[in-house]
């Protein structure tokens, strides 16, 4: 049992990293890759877009922080599974969601095969992390992760 424990908490810690890791090289590649030039119409919706889903992916995740926070004091023992507020009701993992729009607003932010690259190397970060998390709430809430993980989504509302 403790073994498992500790296999598991390696192996999200593990992706938690990749992720960290490439966030940050995708906003230090942002802000390297940054120009002094005068912008068109046409790099100027990527950018646009980049900075508001980097917005929009922020304001979600400091949000359902703040919900998980109000609910469970230390959010990586939770002793209470969220289910029924902001986008848990459809989403497992939202602060992976906000993850992946916040990413990739940066990637769009400054749009090149390194950022691009760096982008799937994060999906595949948060989805193994949520999926290492999932089978933790599992192990833990029992029937009723099971009953929430029928009616929801692991990641992406109607993809994932």
């Amino acid at each position: 049992m403790i073994k498992h424990d500790m296999q598991h908490k390696a192996h999200a810690i593990y992706w938690w990293n990749v992720k960290v890791l490439c966030g940050i090289f995708l906003i230090v590649h942002f802000i390297v890759g940054m120009q002094l030039s005068v912008p068109t119409l046409i790099m100027d919706v990527p950018v646009c877009l980049g900075q508001m889903m980097a917005v929009v992916g922020g304001g979600l995740f400091v949000y359902h922080f703040v919900i998980l926070k109000n609910i469970n004091n230390a959010i990586g023992k939770p002793h209470t599974l969220l289910t029924n507020k902001g986008l848990f009701r459809w989403i497992r993992h939202p602060m992976y969601f906000a993850d992946f729009i916040i990413y990739a607003g940066f990637m769009l932010l400054h749009l090149s095969l390194i950022s691009a690259f760096l982008y799937i190397v994060v999906c595949v970060a948060l989805a193994k992390q949520a999926k290492v998390e999932d089978k933790y709430l599992a192990k833990v809430f029992g029937q009723t992760h099971h009953q929430w993980s029928k009616k929801s989504w692991l990641l992406v509302p109607y993809i994932y």
